[in-house]
């Protein structure tokens, strides 16, 4: 069905102010006409300028695109907020204060709820890790954004935090705020591959500042492994830093379906926004109400070929393949540096 653009714009105000009389005073106020000349223009009567179009549709974050292409049977165009500036992060600190100012507007939404199905793990649960947070801004920061001085420097946790005072009140505010929001996640069983191939790498390179640090990076994730075996477990996160209880907390075993990083922010009555990794860490985040809505559907449908981690056969079973991977790499890379350092000896003597 063809929509005129005065239609197509009353449909989107209305889902924004169900109230007739509150649209209208919304656009007078904004465009600074009278009722009668609002009524007109809704009614089409009377032509909105591109200009005023423009405003309104800035304004109210209502896509143009959409309308423009409305009947384009080929594609389906979506407006997407991409989260890396023009010029790129300054600072890794950039990243994190995005992710904290998302979450606490999703803590202001009536019954915010998080969907996440990922290929890696998660942000939020490195958060936990002091160390393990460092290194993987660290890591983002060397090839992801060249920021000066990483690109030519090897990586120390104690230095980074030293560059970077704010990290760990950053780190501990953005765990609080997540702990507060019911989430479920999707995992499939190579979600360590990425984080143990960088630590692995990093390694072989030689760019950790001392050799025990990639064993400290190994045994951070061990430990938190064992805390999400525990919260799949009693379908809770953990305590909050304050003694309050943590939301609620699903994990499933996605052994289908491969995913990207998704995240569907969604209220009890409807879904509000998807994040989607595009060069990770960096994400697209679309409000489009159809592709949201699109994304719960293929949540759901991911759900019914996956296994929930509640039942005590799939959790063990899930854990301990992550753990004995985390095993693995400590096997290979201090097999190596031992190898290494037997090599050196040997040639010395």
């Amino acid at each position: 069905m063809h929509l005129h653009f005065h239609e197509y714009l009353q449909q989107a105000l209305t889902k924004l102010t169900p109230e007739p009389a509150a649209v209208s005073t919304l656009l007078m106020d904004l465009l600074q006409l009278s009722r009668p000349s609002i009524h007109k223009k809704l009614k089409g009567d009377v032509a909105f300028s591109l200009e005023e179009a423009a405003l309104i549709c800035r304004h109210f974050g209502i896509s143009i695109d959409r309308f423009a292409n409305l009947g384009n049977k080929n594609f389906d165009k979506i407006t997407f907020d991409y989260s890396l500036p023009a010029e790129h992060p300054r600072s890794p600190i950039d990243l994190l204060l995005k992710i904290r100012t998302d979450l606490e507007r999703m803590l202001q939404i009536p019954s915010p709820y998080i969907t996440y199905a990922t290929n890696e793990i998660p942000i939020f649960h490195s958060l936990e890790c002091r160390n393990l947070l460092a290194f993987k801004l660290y890591v983002w920061s060397r090839t992801n954004w060249g920021i000066s001085p990483f690109p030519d420097s090897r990586f120390d946790p104690d230095a980074f935090y030293a560059t970077y005072p704010e990290l760990e009140d950053l780190r501990l505010s953005i765990l609080d705020i997540w702990s507060q929001i019911p989430t479920k996640e999707y995992w499939p069983r190579s979600v360590m591959e990425n984080i143990l191939n960088q630590i692995r790498y990093y390694a072989e390179a030689r760019l950790f500042e001392h050799s025990d640090i990639p064993g400290m990076l190994l045994d951070e994730l061990a430990t938190m492994l064992k805390n999400r075996q525990a919260m799949a477990a009693t379908g809770f996160k953990n305590t909050r830093q304050n003694g309050q209880p943590g939301a609620s907390y699903q994990l499933f075993l996605n052994e289908v379906a491969y995913t990207n990083n998704v995240i569907l922010v969604s209220t009890r009555a409807h879904p509000i926004a998807v994040y989607v990794t595009v060069d990770n860490p960096n994400f697209l985040r679309s409000s489009d109400e159809d592709f949201c809505l699109r994304m719960v559907d293929w949540t759901l449908r991911i759900e019914e070929c996956s296994f929930q981690t509640r039942t005590e056969q799939y959790r063990l079973n899930l854990f301990q393949t992550l753990l004995d991977k985390v095993g693995e790499c400590r096997g290979i890379i201090y097999g190596r540096h031992q190898a290494r350092f037997a090599a050196t000896t040997t040639a010395d003597e």
